[in-house]
């Protein structure tokens, strides 16, 4: 009880000591959820710290810390919390301190650093497939760029709406099929899937690379005769 009682007036003296700064190897979150111990004293520091890094930074990038890596950059909080408290009570937490924030795209960042947790991010906040994110992004672009492999979370995605799959990516410009065959990693169940869908959308794709490509034999064959020129 003095422990959580310290924090609390701690964070009240200083609240930007709830978020990463220079110097730091990890934030509060992270590093509490280090420590070892798993009672409810524990878990209820755990919510306070989350809950008042998300009142005092509702947008910040990490969604209240638990996207915030370590000093090594190799693991999030998320996963730390997960580890110490399971799989079904870190997300019961995350649930109730994220009730007041309806437009966190949580989705969009357990794609990128935890995929392994999509399942249960989607059945938490089953809207977060239909969010976009700071760049206008949605999960499958995000998903796809990250070269997320044929998966149950891969499929949730992009049966949850169809639709979502017409829209060009804003960030490459790419329809979700170009997209995922711009990987070199690509998986070949994702494309398949994806061009039975829209083949059209691999049309425009090898227009738009022979374009590309024309245009670059153009551009050669003009700086050699510049060059011939001069």
């Amino acid at each position: 009880f003095e422990s959580l009682r310290c924090m609390k007036f701690l964070v009240k003296l200083d609240q930007s000591s709830l978020l990463w700064k220079k110097g730091q190897r990890f934030i509060p979150l992270y590093g509490h959820c280090g420590q070892r111990g798993t009672t409810d004293l524990s878990m209820s520091t755990a919510k306070y710290l989350l809950q008042k890094t998300l009142q005092y930074f509702p947008t910040h990038e990490t969604i209240g810390g638990l996207f915030s890596l370590d000093g090594r950059r190799k693991n999030t909080t998320l996963t730390r919390m997960i580890e110490k408290y399971g799989a079904k009570a870190t997300w019961d937490l995350i649930e109730e301190s994220l009730s007041p924030y309806k437009e966190v795209p949580i989705l969009h960042k357990v794609i990128k650093h935890v995929p392994d947790q999509i399942l249960n991010a989607i059945e938490r906040f089953p809207a977060s497939i239909f969010l976009r994110d700071s760049q206008n992004r949605l999960p499958i672009h995000v998903a796809l760029g990250a070269g997320l492999q044929w998966s149950h979370g891969l499929l949730h995605i992009l049966n949850a709406n169809i639709s979502h799959l017409k829209d060009k990516d804003p960030v490459s410009g790419f329809y979700p099929f170009a997209l995922a065959a711009a990987k070199p990693c690509c998986d070949l169940k994702t494309i398949i899937y994806l061009l039975k869908l829209h083949p059209a959308h691999g049309r425009d794709s090898i227009v738009r690379r022979g374009s590309s490509y024309n245009n670059d034999d153009t551009t050669e064959r003009e700086r050699k005769r510049r060059k011939i020129d001069g």
